[in-house]
């Protein structure tokens, strides 16, 4: 992915984020346009790990699937408090986005934008 394509898509999620942001706030209140926004900015930094860390990516030589994990499993902990989700199902989710962080554009590659 060329340098344009990526500042195109941030831009494109930007915007997006800024749409459903407005609609939220007109519709919901403001407390959950804070929230919509904390979530689509926790996608876009697991996403953003995974294509920076990973080499099938094109923008790195290495490959840092521990550092995508981390990543993973961090943003499914702050998912699933956003969320209020029970134990289980917080657990269950960090530990679904530790490893789709770790096999990284395995899958990642298949999102479209």
């Amino acid at each position: 992915m060329s340098l344009k394509r990526s500042v195109l898509t941030v831009a494109g999620c930007a915007m997006g984020l800024a749409l459903i942001a407005a609609t939220d706030l007109l519709a919901l209140g403001r407390s959950n346009s804070l929230r919509v926004a904390g979530l689509f900015a926790l996608f876009g930094l697991f996403m953003g790990t995974i294509l920076v860390t990973d080499p099938v990516g094109g923008q790195t030589e290495r490959d840092l699937p521990w550092v995508r994990t981390l990543v993973g499993l961090l943003v499914g902990a702050l998912y699933a408090l956003t969320l209020n989700l029970s134990a289980p199902f917080g657990v269950g989710l960090t530990l679904v986005l530790g490893l789709l962080g770790y096999f990284g554009m395995r899958w990642a590659r298949y999102v479209e934008f």
